[in-house]
This record gives C-alpha cells, structure tokens and sequence, in this order.
C-alpha cells in the first residue's frame, strides 16, 4: 500500500509540474503576443495577451517580481508568473529564472506544497479574500525572513482558509494577484477583442433567437455564446453549443463551453467524461483548463481515475 501510495504522489507531481513547462515564451506560428501596458490607479505592469490564428484571445499571462513580506530585508523575492484563461479564470503559475519559492527559514517548497499552491490559486473562493494582510500574523514581524511567514494561532482559528505551512503571507499576495486587478482587465481586454460593446452584445445577443442559429458559422455562434455569457443569459442554444464544443481541440471554443458549464452547480456525467477524455488527449491547453474545472467542481473521484503519469502537458502546442 505505502508503495502505491508512493507512486500516485509521484505521478502527481509530474503531472503539476508539468503545467510549469508551459512558459508562453515559444509559441507556435498559429499564435501571437500582444503585449499591453496597463496603467491602473498607482500601479503599471506589461500584460501579455496571446491569440490564436483568428484573432481570438486564448490566454493571458503577466510577470510578478515581489517582496510577499513587503520588505527586502525581511524576506526573498518572489519571480513568478500567472497564467488567465480569456474570461479571467486561473489557469496555472510558472516560476521565473529558476527562482524556487520559500517559506519560513528560507526553506524552498516542496513538491507537494506546489501542487497545493495550484489547488489554492485554482479556488476564486476561497476565504483569503476575506484576510487582511496585516492580520496574518498575531506580532509585528522582525527584520529577519524565519518570523515573516509564521502563521498565527489566531489566524487560523479566525479564517478556515488552505494556506502553505510557513508561507501563510506568500500564499496570500499570490491568491491576491490572481484574483485582484489583473484578472478585471483580462476580462475587458477579451471585451474588447471580440468587439463586444454594449450595443454590439444586443445584436450578438439576438442570434440566439434565431431559428437557423445551429446553421450559423461557428464564428458568429461564437460571438452569441460570448455576449449570452456577458449577459448571464444562458439558454438551451448555449448549453447545446458548450456540449459540442467540449469535442472542440480548438482552444477558444472549448474554453466557452468551459465557462458555460463553470456556471452549473455540478458536472453532469457526460461531461466529466469528456474533460476526463482531454485529460488523456494530450492537447495541453484543454488539459489544463479540464483539470481545474474538475477541481474546483470538488470531482475528486473523477481525478483519481486519471492516469497523471500518461499525462503531458505543452500548452503551447
């Protein structure tokens, strides 16, 4: 038991540390980088946008170079980058330079503690958000990096949230960069690249009620399915579009049918078992954004029957 037990831990960290592979730096000719530079009440930082041969936004990434104690002195910077699906959603880290994360004592994270990360980044929920930064510990922090991270007694009897063991203040500016401003200006700049303003999503929005919407060229059911979304009206024209789309290796229409089926409560079996079959198709992209649907769906069960050793991830393609 202990050596199986051994091997599932270990096909999970290749499987994690596999998303780290996908670094946006080599792409295909099929997919190009817009670069952005974003001005947002005090602060300016490059967003980098990569679409896919049709213009269409698949995903975002934006560099962080932090202090997670706020303090040079105090604690080791952290190089990391964050990855955003075009509606906004995380998608997966990746670290910069070979720079490792660390936590009390400068001790660099484990394997496990990554994979962690991941499943902590991948829960718009969480009660992190509710956390001031300065509460985190319960005394002011000294000039030396082994007190920073120390979790508080307090803390977490107060806020029942998942962090990493001695890195309590890493996990919380990391939750927060995912979840803060950048993650906003991913959806506008999606908006913006279908065309999508107000009167546009009311004519998009009305080719859903068109009798001949399953003749449509995806294309234009594309735009529809978009601006439904923006709207949140979501009708059966969407939901039988997301159920097609799910056999989509086109990265922009499965990431649709992603985002229309995120807004049910739970997966039905047919489509737990079709992101289980992305899991196992080898198209790194899908893969990722199946995977941490799956998780945040709480579909533990459906992730165990996964062989993560026969999974490799290349996003990029």
């Amino acid at each position: 038991m202990k050596q199986v037990m051994v091997l599932i831990a270990l096909c999970i960290w290749a499987f994690m540390v596999s998303f780290n592979s996908f670094d946006g730096e080599h792409l295909t000719p099929d997919y190009e980088q817009v670069h952005h530079q974003i001005v947002s009440n005090d602060e300016q930082y490059e967003l980098t946008q990569v679409l896919d041969k049709q213009g269409h936004p698949c995903y975002y990434y934006r560099d962080f170079h932090e202090f997670p104690c706020h303090g040079e002195d105090e604690c080791r910077m952290m190089r990391i980058r964050i990855y955003w699906d075009s509606f906004g959603n995380f998608m997966k880290y990746h670290l910069l330079d070979g720079v490792e994360l660390t936590k009390l004592n400068h001790k660099e994270f484990s394997e496990k503690e990554y994979t962690k990360l991941h499943k902590i980044l991948n829960n718009p929920g969480s009660e992190l958000q509710f956390c001031k930064y300065e509460n985190l510990t319960s005394h002011q922090a000294e000039n030396t990096y082994h007190t920073v991270d120390a979790v508080s007694s307090a803390t977490v009897q107060t806020h029942k949230f998942e962090y990493i063991t001695g890195a309590v203040k890493t996990t919380w500016v990391l939750w927060h960069f995912t979840y803060g401003q950048t993650a906003e200006e991913v959806k506008k700049k999606t908006t913006e690249a279908f065309g999508q303003n107000s009167e546009n999503l009311k004519v998009r929005a009305k080719l859903l009620e068109l009798d001949a919407f399953e003749n449509l060229p995806d294309t234009l059911k594309l735009q529809a399915v978009y601006a439904a979304l923006v709207s949140n009206n979501i009708g059966e024209h969407v939901i039988d579009c997301a159920h097609r789309w799910l056999h989509n290796d086109e990265a922009v229409y499965f990431n649709s049918a992603l985002e229309v089926l995120r807004r049910d409560e739970k997966l039905v079996s047919s489509v737990k078992d079709e992101l289980l079959n992305q899991l196992n198709a080898g198209n790194g992209f899908n893969q990722i954004l199946a995977y941490n649907l799956l998780q945040q769906k709480g579909e533990r069960k459906a992730l165990k029957q996964v062989d993560l050793c026969a999974v490799e991830l290349n996003a990029t393609r």
